[in-house]
C-alpha cells in the first residue's frame, strides 16, 4: 500500500522554481518515497526524526509516520542549503 505524500508550502514553492527537467526527476523520486519511504539512497538525519532521499544535486527532507501511512516532505533544496535550518 502506497503512502500517502504531502509537501510543505516551502516543498512546493522550491519546487515551482526549478526546471522541467529538475522537476520530472524530483516528481519520480517524490513516487519512489510514497511506494517505499526508506528504499534507495535514504538515510535518517541525525539528532532527527527525519530522513533525506538524494536526488543528484538536490536533497528531499522528509518525515515518515508508518502508522498512518504518511510522509511529509518538509523541504527541497540544492545540498548545500539542505540541511542549513534544521
Amino acid at each position: 500500500m502506497p503512502f500517502k505524500v504531502e509537501l510543505s508550502k516551502n516543498a512546493l514553492k522550491n519546487l515551482k522554481r526549478l526546471d522541467q527537467k529538475q522537476i520530472k526527476r524530483l516528481k519520480e523520486a517524490i513516487d519512489e518515497i510514497a511506494e517505499d519511504p526508506l528504499k534507495g539512497n535514504v538515510i535518517k538525519l541525525k539528532g532527527y526524526e527525519a530522513f533525506r532521499k538524494r536526488v543528484g544535486e538536490f536533497r528531499i527532507i522528509f518525515t515518515v509516520n508508518f502508522s498512518d501511512s504518511r510522509v511529509f516532505i518538509v523541504d527541497i533544496l540544492p545540498r548545500g542549503d539542505a540541511y542549513k535550518n534544521l
